[in-house]
Formats: C-alpha cells, sequence, structure tokens
C-alpha cells in the first residue's frame, strides 16, 4: 500500500474531536484487512502534520504525556491545493484539461494559467 492511501485511511476516521494515536491505529485497522503498528500510524500522522494537514497538541503533564491529533482547519483546502499542484508538476495542462472533463468544465489557457498563479509555480 502506498503511502498516500494510508494517509487517506487516517484522514476517514478522524472526526472533530482530538484522537490519540492508539485511538487512530484502532478505527483504521477495525476498517483495513491489513493491520497497520502503532509507528507506522504515528509515522503518516508525523508527515500530516508536517503537510498541515494535522496538528497535535500534549495531552498531561506526567510521565505518559499522550499527543491528541486533529485535522487543521483549512486541511481540505491544502489537499486540493497539494492534488492540482502535484497534477500540474506530472501532467502539465493536459492533466488539467482532464480533470475539467471529468467535471464537465471546460479549462482554457487563461485558467491553467489562473490555477499556476494561484499556486505560485
Amino acid at each position: 500500500m502506498k503511502d498516500d492511501d494510508l494517509k487517506s485511511k487516517v484522514l476517514s476516521v478522524m472526526t472533530s474531536k482530538e484522537l490519540t494515536v492508539r485511538q487512530i491505529m484502532d478505527d483504521v485497522n477495525s476498517n483495513s484487512h491489513k493491520q497497520y503498528a502503532y509507528t507506522t500510524i504515528g509515522t503518516i500522522l508525523k508527515r500530516l502534520e508536517i503537510d498541515g494537514i494535522v496538528i497535535s497538541k500534549n495531552k498531561g503533564t506526567d510521565k505518559r504525556n499522550q499527543k491528541l491529533f486533529s485535522i487543521e482547519d483549512n486541511a481540505h483546502k491544502k489537499e486540493v491545493s497539494n492534488f492540482l499542484r502535484g497534477l500540474l508538476l506530472k501532467f502539465g495542462p493536459v492533466g488539467v484539461r482532464h480533470l475539467g472533463e471529468m467535471l464537465d468544465t471546460e479549462i482554457n489557457e487563461g485558467d491553467i494559467d489562473l490555477i499556476r498563479q494561484k499556486l505560485n509555480l
């Protein structure tokens, strides 16, 4: 499985409440035929935090300090921007036009230039 697939699984179980790595792992594993290790889920959460999709905060003040994870408020905007950036970098205007076709929307060169400007490409 690719990291992106596991990232999607992790994000799909995260709700508006804060969750520990163990809670997220249990939810992911209960909905998957493959069982993921605690450290694997922790690594994915760390990557999502670096990407600005997930935020964490420490819970507790003793030696059993746990991190609580939640989805960043603007995560959807960042994910869409990352998707469009990847689409443009991998496939150029053809990829964006194909996305437009799938959405029954024509995307012209001016639209693609505007997308590039918004994404700082």
